[in-house]
């Protein structure tokens, strides 16, 4: 406990005390890796699983003498409705996310981000690749002609990759794109799995008790920069 406060207190000696911002972002995953996706095309049902829409608030701080910037995030995810006459699923998701970025070509470079004034080397100071690990609570209701079933889903693992490039607006404000590859691990579920499988109408089939989504990550975010 001792060594963990003391990391703790070295880090902190680090951050730049007088700059801060808030980043609030839009994101859109297609999921492309999923193994209850497959097996429920080829049973010929409709994938169950297919993309999230998400909102997302972060804060934003970095070291004072690098730019390895860090923004802790809170999201909510709503998964488009896949349905057929049968049934349909719902999914929303809850996360926490730590956004590690490196600037490569500026990373030795105190500079007076965001790159407004410098428009000339934006490219340079604004590009960055992008490490976050995070946890997700996915919660997922089924619905038939008896009703809704909430499954009781448990937190899981997950990690992304991507990259992304700061434009300055003005002094107070920059639009950040991002692309990541995003990975969640493992979803369990464990209430009534007959029903809650994707390919209900085939009960012969046994589906796997966890699944794993990946996919592309598209985002848009806007910073507001301040000082305290």
């Amino acid at each position: 406990m001792r060594t963990l406060l003391l990391i703790s207190a070295f880090l902190l000696s680090w951050l730049s005390p007088n700059k801060a911002q808030l980043a609030l972002s839009y994101s859109r995953m297609e999921i492309g890796q999923s193994s209850w996706n497959q097996l429920a095309e080829s049973l010929n049902e409709p994938q169950p699983f297919n993309a999230f829409n998400g909102l997302n608030l972060g804060f934003w701080f970095r070291l004072k003498s690098h730019r390895w910037e860090f923004l802790p995030e809170l999201q909510y995810e709503s998964m488009l409705k896949t349905s057929k006459p049968e049934y349909s699923y719902e999914v929303s998701t809850y996360s926490f996310r730590l956004h590690n970025r490196i600037y490569l070509f500026d990373f030795f470079n105190d500079c007076n981000c965001p790159t407004f004034s410098k428009q000339n080397t934006f490219f340079k100071r604004g590009f960055f690749l992008e490490l976050s690990p995070g946890l997700s609570l996915p919660r997922l209701q089924y619905t038939d002609e008896t009703g809704p079933t909430k499954a009781k889903v448990l937190p899981v693992l997950q990690l992304s990759i991507g990259t992304g490039l700061d434009i300055g607006l003005s002094d107070s404000f920059t639009l950040t794109p991002l692309l990541r590859y995003r990975y969640l691990h493992r979803i369990p579920i464990s209430d009534q799995p007959a029903k809650l499988r994707p390919y209900s109408l085939h009960p012969e089939v046994t589906p796997e008790s966890t699944d794993s989504w990946g996919g592309l990550e598209l985002g848009l975010q806007l910073l507001w920069r301040y000082k305290k």
